[in-house]
């Protein structure tokens, strides 16, 4: 900047003062407009805040006498309410019932069971009492000298605590009701959730009876406010202004017809916008001074202060070189855009290392998952911390209704649905201090790995940590699960067996239905007594006229496999039937919706004969043919092909893998997804995973040190005379003359 001219001084005041008026002048009428839109906010907050207020405390009212009715028409409850016999089965269920209805709802303290012919009492938070045990005789009195007939809301006192009370009658033609149920609920927790004083500074909310007793809330502390409006509003949410003092507020009220009382509502508006005028006045303040601030900055800056930014510019230029800094004009574009350019490589950098290591890490699990062990390296134990531990457990958390599940989210929604499965219970297994690592291995579920520590058995609490996982999931994703886990194993050991007996384990909840995490005692126990198995390979071709949809075949297996069973006890030929529904409905979970537990279906008496329980198993298989069907021609092929695509890079490692394995997986038959794989990708399946095998043994010999062996056992190759023959049919090349020749292929 050059220096001003002595002559050219003087016309600069001028200019500055008027600039600065017309800045001051702006600043004004910026901070009115802000108050005043402020203001208007704030009062359209908190009409919003009493309506939400009024709405929720409608609902909550209404939601309790629904719930009240839906209690007393309980069977059990409903007949001890109305006995007169001493019935101590009677007794016990209706105990039952109300304890559970009053675990159902978080403002509810306990439940009486009041009858007047038996004179007895039932307290879900004590046990079964007489009329003179009974510690709450004010409830008592009530019922006998008043005889309500109506359901009621009403205050009621026991000992020093103070309860709202709802009373439901039973309903008799008789005069006076033999039995009564009360509902006492929780006024602190009420006034918590309803009326939320604390939450909103400024605003003041009640609700009173019309005899003006104070229900729930704090009675507004001025007497001629209390008299004036506690009174049956005309016009719901009507605003009164009300001189307290020098201040003023507001006063509304709205009635609440279904228990005939009043909500009051005091606004203290001068409180809830103190905070808009201190703002208004800082806000002039701070721009006064930034003006100057300003001014002082424009008149001081010169050409020596900018030369640090040119010396910058002119570094990046030549580190960076000009085709980074295309279109830059100036020396503020160029620094702008040289550190654009190097956050965004710093950015990409973090964001590959990170990619890299979950790879990495999913890839070194499934490899030890699929073939049992892991090979020796030393960056193993950097991949997985799991490594360093002595111990470890194998869970996995299976989704139900698998069907449902692929029918409700695509299959990215899917593959996220599973990853954030995994980050739940990886943080719940981190809080209590455990190493854990998820892996989806791109099925049904996925395998849970926790490390364990030597000195001490921790299974109690891995099931307990499972146990809330589950219910966690639950909770955040709306999807049900089965667990299972093994018991602490040492981490050398062979996982692959492990793997499937986990696996198996997880459909023990198909026949019991109970929520637990489940271990090898549950499996011991289910096969305590001697059992009789059904004929497994007519079972295998019954299996597979399914797939085919051959109904005419599945029929004559069918009746071939049921035939066996009329020679043998009925607890036999139970167990047979539950063994031969297991296995049908394992080999299509992926397609069609597992019943909640099939055993009951066998255990209740609908079944008077083993021709009933073969027309239902007929149906099943009918079912499951549709469902099949509707699978096939629903419109998902591509989605398959890219589900099959991603079921083979991920089991890549696993020896086993082939078109049956995958044909199992996804619950359809093997020639099927022959014909639908040529179809899309003009390759056969087959050919295809060998194809995949080839490139990753190609990867692993030019980018990794690693020995021929090793790289053989990774890639899923059975042998290695079908190694060194397949690569070399496909490549021309040995593998170590195509190691040694890696450059001549770049």
């Amino acid at each position: 900047m050059k220096i001003l001219n002595q002559k050219k001084i003087p016309l600069l005041f001028p200019m500055f003062s008027l600039l600065f008026m017309i800045l001051f002048a702006f600043t004004l009428f910026m901070s009115y407009e802000y108050s005043k839109q402020a203001t208007a906010d704030v009062n359209t907050f908190t009409l919003a805040k009493m309506r939400h207020s009024y709405q929720n405390t409608l609902f909550t009212f209404d939601n309790i006498r629904s719930f009240g009715v839906s209690t007393y028409q309980d069977p059990a409850i409903n007949y001890w309410l109305i006995t007169d016999q001493r019935d101590p089965l009677g007794d016990a269920d209706a105990f039952k019932a109300a304890s559970r209805f009053a675990s159902l709802q978080p403002f509810i303290h306990s439940i009486y069971l009041i009858n007047t012919k038996t004179r007895k009492v039932i307290d879900t938070s004590r046990s079964l009492q007489d009329f003179s045990e009974f510690q709450d005789q004010g409830i008592i009195r009530k019922i006998l000298e008043e005889h309500p007939s109506y359901i009621s809301y009403f205050n009621h006192n026991v000992g020093a605590e103070s309860f709202m009370a709802m009373m439901i009658p039973s309903t008799q033609s008789t005069t006076i009701n033999a039995g009564y149920l009360v509902i006492l609920l929780d006024k602190a927790e009420l006034q918590k959730f309803l009326l939320q004083n604390e939450d909103t500074i400024g605003l003041q909310i009640n609700i009173t009876n019309n005899q003006k007793q104070l229900i729930l809330g704090e009675s507004f502390s001025d007497n001629e406010l209390n008299d004036r409006y506690y009174a049956v509003p005309k016009i719901p949410f009507e605003t009164i202004e009300y001189a307290w003092g020098k201040e003023k507020k507001k006063i509304s009220s709205a009635e609440l017809p279904n228990v005939q009382w009043v909500m009051h509502f005091i606004v203290d508006e001068a409180y809830l916008t103190q905070n808009i005028r201190q703002f208004k006045q800082k806000m002039t303040l701070w721009c006064m001074i930034l003006m100057i601030a300003m001014f002082l900055l424009f008149i001081w800056s010169s050409r020596r202060s900018l030369s640090p930014f040119r010396k910058i510019s002119k570094e990046l230029q030549s580190k960076l070189g000009t085709n980074t800094m295309q279109e830059a004009n100036g020396v503020a574009d160029i620094i702008r855009n040289g550190f654009t350019y190097l956050m965004d490589s710093l950015q990409n950098m973090n964001h590959s290392l990170k990619d890299y290591r979950n790879i990495a890490k999913e890839e070194l699990l499934r490899q030890w998952l699929l073939q049992g062990t892991i090979h020796e390296q030393k960056d193993n134990s950097e991949v997985s911390l799991l490594l360093s531990s002595e111990y470890l457990h194998l869970a996995i958390i299976r989704i139900e209704t698998y069907k449902y599940f692929v029918d409700t989210y695509n299959y990215n929604s899917r593959k996220l649905l599973k990853y954030a499965m995994g980050n739940i219970a990886r943080e719940i297994f981190h809080e209590a201090g455990y190493i854990s690592d998820s892996v989806d291995m791109g099925s049904d579920h996925i395998v849970l790995l926790i490390g364990a520590a030597s000195h001490t058995d921790a299974t109690p609490d891995v099931y307990s940590l499972l146990e809330n996982v589950g219910t966690q999931i639950d909770k955040w994703l709306q999807l049900r699960t089965s667990i299972a886990s093994s018991a602490k194993v040492p981490t050398q050991d062979n996982l692959r067996q492990l793997y499937n007996d986990v696996y198996e384990l997880t459909l023990l909840k198909f026949f019991n239905g109970e929520t637990k995490v489940y271990s090898d005692k549950d499996l011991e126990d289910s096969f305590q007594s001697e059992q009789v198995y059904p004929d497994q390979s007519v079972l295998n071709e019954l299996i597979q006229a399914i797939k085919q949809s051959d109904k005419k075949r599945s029929t004559e297996l069918l009746d071939r496999l049921l035939g066996q069973l009329k020679g043998v006890s009925y607890t036999e030929c139970l167990f047979q039937l539950q063994m031969i529904v297991y296995q049908i409905y394992k080999s299509f979970n992926k397609v069609t919706t597992m019943k909640e537990s099939v055993l009951e279906e066998f255990r209740s008496d609908r079944f008077s004969s083993l021709v009933d329980a073969r027309s239902w198993i007929e149906e099943e298989i009918v079912r499951i043919m549709e469902s099949l069907s509707q699978y096939q021609v629903g419109g998902r092929k591509g989605e398959l092909v890219q589900e099959i695509l991603d079921y083979v890079h991920d089991h890549l490692q696993d020896p086993m893998l082939s078109v049956d394995t995958i044909a199992d997986h996804l619950g359809f038959s093997s020639s099927y997804l022959r014909h639908l794989f040529k179809e899309s990708t003009q390759v056969t399946l087959t050919d295809f995973i060998l194809m995949q095998r080839i490139e990753q043994v190609k990867y692993l010999l030019t980018e990794t040190d690693e020995t021929i062996t090793i790289i053989a056992s990774k890639t899923g190759f059975q042998t290695k005379s079908h190694f060194f023959s397949a690569f070399k049919k496909a490549t021309g090349f040995t593998p170590s003359q195509y190691r040694n020749h890696a450059g001549d292929f770049g």
